[in-house]
């Protein structure tokens, strides 16, 4: 079931179908520790004045839009762009220049570390971590498909790991080897997006009902974020050193918008005048990347400095 599924905009990677999310009613969450009462809805704050902090990357030629990117604190970006045909360009851009990558890119360390999958020959999915100019499988015991979403400066994968049958576990792999299941109690299906420097993982997950949350992994707890009043569907995308977490969201109306949530609450990272905007990536030093589209559905591929 999952492995059918059409992918987010965020990543090749194992992700939560937007267009299914739309669809299923978002549920009252935010029990932020085990027995502790639901947490109180709260207000998306309006952007402030984002455009004057804006940096645009430079377009490449025949692409026409992009499908995911993140941000490492050394402001290199990775992410795959598509051309008219849906043919993917898998990039890193530092230092001005574009390097074509051989896996769709999921995430970037401070190390220059980039993880990724492809597809093997069987069709299923298998992930790569790409140091130095070398690919290395990332192999999970007992995986059929791998997907890793995540990578933090100590080189510890975050993921989902899918058997023969299609059973579904999120993941936290060490750089030594240790596998930890990141399987949120009570859900049916857990998928850990990212992971950041100090270990805090966020994700989304399936209840038994079938409806999905967003997540927070930290120190051995879960924490369930509040909703987004007028939200169907939340994808917490990253999280930064601060806590700080970045992602998009599908009103009722059906319209595309992006935010920020702190313990102060939820902030619009809408760009001002653009028609979408999604937010798929942020670093240590609150910078955030993602692409926004103006009036004519045009894309721009962006880095806000805040």
């Amino acid at each position: 079931m999952f492995r059918q599924a059409v992918r987010s905009p965020k990543k090749s990677a194992l992700q939560i179908v937007p267009l299914l999310l739309a669809l299923t009613a978002w549920s009252a969450a935010g029990a932020s520790h085990a027995g502790a009462a639901p947490a109180k809805k709260t207000v998306v704050k309006a952007a402030s004045a984002l455009n004057s902090n804006l940096a645009l990357l430079p377009a490449v030629p025949g692409m026409v839009d992009l499908a995911y990117a993140d941000v490492s604190n050394k402001g290199d970006v990775i992410g795959t762009y598509y051309d008219a045909n849906y043919q993917a360009y898998n990039f890193w851009y530092s230092g001005g220049a574009y390097t074509r990558l051989n896996i769709a890119p999921a995430g970037i360390n401070d190390n220059d570390v980039i993880v990724g999958t492809t597809y093997d020959s069987q069709l299923h999915v298998q992930s790569y971590i790409f140091s130095n100019g070398v690919y290395s499988q990332v192999t999970i015991p007992g995986a059929v498909d791998t997907y890793v979403n995540g990578i933090d400066n100590q080189g510890r994968l975050v993921g989902v790991a899918l058997d023969s049958d299609e059973n579904g576990t999120g993941f936290l792999y060490s750089n030594s080897g240790v596998y930890t299941p990141i399987n949120v109690p009570g859900a049916s299906f857990t998928i850990p997006n990212h992971i950041n420097n100090a270990g805090d993982i966020v994700g989304t997950y399936y209840d038994a009902t079938g409806l999905v949350h967003s997540f927070v992994y930290s120190a051995g707890t879960y924490i369930t974020l509040p909703d987004i009043p007028g939200a169907v569907a939340v994808y917490p995308s990253d999280i930064n050193i601060h806590g700080e977490v970045v992602g998009y969201f599908y009103a009722s109306d059906f319209s595309l918008h992006s935010f920020s949530y702190t313990s102060a609450g939820y902030s619009s990272l809408d760009v001002p005048g653009a028609a979408v905007t999604v937010v798929y990536g942020s670093n240590d030093h609150g910078q955030i990347v993602g692409t926004y589209y103006d009036s004519s559905n045009k894309p721009y591929t962006f880095v806000l400095s805040r």
